[in-house]
């Protein structure tokens, strides 16, 4: 039996236990989930506890999702805690929606909304941008996380577009981070879990408020976690500190987030390119397997700081304030660059050839802008205008180290041995790398007329980069219209339509190319949306239709030998997708939903695959979360995640392969006692529940399945 399997028992075993000799039912506090305070702002959750019914707009500020004209879910701490796999947490959190697909592993926070890849580095953090990197996403500080399925800068500036694994590409999601804030009843919890094959975290959350009138707030969190996942052989050595500070005044409020996060991976590459004598798609391999040579390793340390004031000017008048800092360092050994081998041929061998790299940088932000109303007849205009500027500044290797290990190669259906790999490499030395500088100028003016709501906006964007030491700047900009409609019949019925727009920086076109040199414009993201809301007592339900449009540069054949790089490509992709979250019974609570994406490249890379779905993108996806509570200690909690049929290409685009559907379970359950009087939290999560075997595909390559992982947690509310 695999340690899992008997971790998974012995859990199940102790957990009754734990809770007949220490707690008496009568005795038994009732948690419910009361509304959240957040800064002074309220947001309520809705029934089943998954959700909340408001969520951050930008420099709209927050908005109820009956009044918004996009498609936004504001997930609870109730989520993000059940749903948070260990070994990666966010990307396995954002999964309970249809709109989101896994596209990473354990190293990387990469993944899809609508079947548009993006990842963690676009993450803000209570309105704050360029915090977060593309590797791993921590959340043991977030109180809510806000995903908005749409691009939509201009309700909320500008934002660096680095590391984003292909430039020429916006986000198509707005995600926003909102902090734990210190409430009005003190918070001190202790949590230890226990996961994969002996992985320990802890956590500690301390708030509380002081001075007058309990006007300051300060919230702590601190996170420890070390020790081997479920994939033999790869540990986890990660820590973070943050701290909440906020003052509540007549005349104004002030949030101050500071923190600081590292985590090292020694091992976990399940990454998989496929060469050009690949023929066919590789039969999936025993996931226990581990791919590692000795000495490969990733490891991040990032230190960050968001600070938000909101200052009463008179009348329905305020003027706002925003800035961040962050400090980025990224090391790491890798097989192919990435975190993964290239499979060259049907056998299944792939060659283990190893790059040590680094990326280390800086980030500054500030926006500095006004909201208030203004009122025209039966019009009520709710402005908001903003000035912002994003910085940018890299460190990084002259060029990276590449070398084969002492092994040579290695097969995807044997474990790696890696005594016999090879010693890491040392770093090359550092030198000026990438500069970023863009800033954005934005309009908006929310109209309500009755009934109705009119969002329109509008957004100059300005980006200049350079890509290193005495190179030349390239300058471009563009303006992101904003404009979306809301009509809401009822207080709990809302029919909406929007347009929003992401944009990026502009690029240079290589050496490799005739016209090397050359300044290709900044590409953009486009999105056109309907929807429909529907709110009851005990549900919310949405429904939205999509399309978007993703610029993208393309190689275009001249001569034999001779290619131009061109800003002509297009992916297309249309679809639309239905949610649901709420109670269904007295003891029943769900979240879920499907999407459907259709998805075409049109004008692609050398005219191959004219028409094709774009890649890893599948056409189905659907997710759902039930709860049963038998009673107010029990919580029994299953998901199902089905990704349908995709495609990935090889390494010189010249072949596409189909890789199957897959679906995934999820199952856990929950306690609440009390040990010598103090509220105890107990809760068993098993991710992946069958253990399947599966490949799921990326952009350029296949990814393998994650073991099964037991987690065991027990919180205690002092």
């Amino acid at each position: 039996m695999r340690k899992s399997s008997a971790a998974l028992a012995a859990a199940l075993l102790l957990t009754p236990l734990w809770g007949q000799r220490h707690a008496c039912a009568e005795d038994i506090p009732e948690y419910t989930l009361a509304p959240v305070d957040v800064r002074g702002e309220r947001a309520q959750v809705l029934p089943g506890g998954f959700q909340s019914d408001s969520g951050a707009v930008g420099m709209l500020g927050r908005q109820n999702v009956m009044k918004e004209p996009f498609d936004q879910t504001n997930y609870t701490e109730k989520t993000i805690t059940r749903f948070a796999d260990p070994t990666n947490n966010f990307v396995s959190i954002m999964l309970t929606n249809p709109s989101v697909r896994n596209g990473s592993i354990v190293t990387h926070s990469h993944f899809f909304v609508h079947g548009v890849y993006t990842h963690g580095s676009y993450i803000l953090i209570n309105g704050v941008p360029n915090l977060l990197g593309q590797y791993s996403t921590p959340t043991f500080f977030a109180d809510q996380i806000e995903l908005t399925t749409s691009p939509n800068m201009g309700l909320n500036g500008s934002r660096a577009s680095y590391a984003s694994g292909n430039q020429g590409n916006a986000s198509p999601a707005t995600i926003n981070f909102r902090t734990k804030a210190a409430g009005a009843v003190p918070v001190t919890r202790y949590t230890q879990a226990v996961s994969g094959r002996g992985a320990l975290t802890e956590q500690l959350d301390v708030g509380w408020r002081f001075g007058k009138g309990d006007a300051w707030g300060a919230r702590l969190n601190i996170l420890r976690t070390k020790g081997e996942i479920s994939i033999p052989g790869v540990d986890r050595d990660e820590y973070g500190y943050t701290l909440n500070l906020d003052r509540r005044g007549r005349s104004g409020s002030s949030n101050l987030f500071v923190g600081t996060y590292y985590l090292n991976l020694d091992g976990g590459g399940r990454w998989f390119s496929l060469g050009p004598n690949v023929t066919s798609l590789p039969k999936v391999p025993d996931h226990y397997n581990n791919y590692d040579f000795d000495g490969q390793y990733k490891w991040e340390k990032i230190y960050m700081a968001a600070f938000n004031h909101e200052q009463k000017l008179g009348g329905a008048w305020r003027a706002f304030l925003n800035a961040g800092y962050s400090d980025h360092r990224f090391h790491w050994s890798l097989g192919s660059g990435y975190a993964g081998w290239t499979i060259k041929n049907d056998a299944g061998d792939f060659d283990t050839r190893i790059y040590t790299d680094y990326q280390d940088w800086k980030t500054y932000y500030a926006q500095l802008g006004l909201r208030g109303d203004l009122k025209a007849g039966a019009l009520i205009h709710h402005v908001s205008l903003a000035f912002d500027k994003s910085w940018f500044d890299a460190r990084g290797p002259q060029s990276s180290l590449s070398f084969p290990t002492d092994r040579g190669g290695g097969n995807i259906y044997e474990p790696f041995d890696r005594r016999v790999s090879h010693s890491t490499a040392p770093h090359p030395a550092k030198v000026q790398k990438e500069r970023e500088y863009i800033r954005s100028y934005s309009l908006n003016d929310n109209i309500e007329i009755g009934k109705f709501n009119v969002l329109l906006g509008i957004q100059h964007h300005d980006a200049k980069v350079t890509a290193g030491a005495g190179q030349r700047m390239l300058s471009d900009s563009a303006v992101c219209p904003t404009v979306g409609f809301n009509y809401t019949p009822a207080e709990n019925i809302a029919v909406y339509a929007s347009h929003t727009e992401g944009f990026t920086r502009p690029s240079v076109v290589g050496n490799q190319y005739v016209n090397r040199g050359t300044i290709l414009p900044a590409t953009k993201l486009k999105q056109n949306e309907i929807g429909l809301k529907y709110k009851t007592e005990t549900s919310l339900f949405t429904f939205s239709a999509f399309r978007i449009t993703q610029a993208q540069n393309i190689a275009i054949s001249i001569a034999p030998g001779r290619e131009r790089f061109i800003g002509d490509g297009q992916v297309r992709y249309m679809g639309f997708s239905a949610s649901y979250t709420g109670q269904i019974g007295e003891k029943w609570n769900a979240v879920g939903g499907i999407e459907y994406v259709n998805s075409h490249q049109m004008k692609t890379d050398r005219g191959i695959f004219e028409g094709a779905s774009a890649y890893g993108t599948p056409k189905w996806n659907g997710v759902l979360a039930l709860e049963y509570r038998p009673d107010k200690q029990w919580s029994i909690l299953g998901r199902m995640v089905f990704t349908g049929k995709a495609n990935t290409v090889n390494t010189n685009k010249t072949k596409m392969f189909d890789v199957p559907s897959n679906t995934v379970f999820d199952l856990g359950v929950g306690y609440r006692t009390q040990w010598n009087r103090v509220p105890v939290t107990l809760n068993l999560m098993c991710y992946n529940l069958f253990d399947r075997n599966y490949w799921y595909g990326s952009r350029t390559g296949l990814m393998l399945s994650q073991p099964r992982t037991v987690t065991f947690s027990a919180a205690f509310d002092l």
